[in-house]
């Protein structure tokens, strides 16, 4: 990516940041978060090119406290401007864009942020556990009692 880009990026992000008195952490998002679900209508019924607007600033913002906090680095794929964190990669603008849309009623930017962080360590403890078979007991094995007698 080149260094224009990346100081538009980081100037976008100043801006969020300075708008709203916060600090590029996940404090910070969860203030953006609060925002936007208080506001949730107002940002609903934005037009596309404004919606995209938004999603680039918060985006762009979600995006720096991922390269400061998570040692995270700026790529450009064909999905558009990413963060690269370890051998992973997450789009902070895509999430936005689909956090303040209508589907994103029930979505989290400061879940995403935050499982941004620990996600190799996810991917790897559902690696170790797939060697792991469930076990069964055999019904003689069951205590059987009636349901209204479960504290016997």
């Amino acid at each position: 990516m080149d260094n224009d880009t990346l100081t538009q990026i980081n100037d976008l992000a100043e801006k969020v940041r300075s708008h709203f008195s916060i600090d590029y952490n996940l404090e910070g998002i969860k203030i953006i978060e609060n925002e936007i679900n208080d506001n949730r209508a107002h940002y609903e019924q934005k037009s596309d090119k404004e919606k995209q607007h938004i999603s680039y600033k918060i985006g762009s913002f979600i995006g720096v406290c991922m390269v400061k906090n998570y040692n995270g680095t700026w790529i450009e794929n064909k999905h558009g401007f990413c963060i690269k964190i370890r051998s992973y990669t997450v789009s902070p603008i895509s999430k936005v864009y689909k956090f303040i849309s209508a589907q994103g009623l029930f979505d989290s930017i400061s879940s995403f942020y935050e499982i941004a962080g620990v996600f190799d360590e996810i991917v790897a403890a559902s690696q170790l556990n797939t060697t792991k078979k469930a076990s069964t007991i055999p019904e003689s094995h069951v205590n059987k009692k009636s349901w209204w007698q479960f504290w016997k």
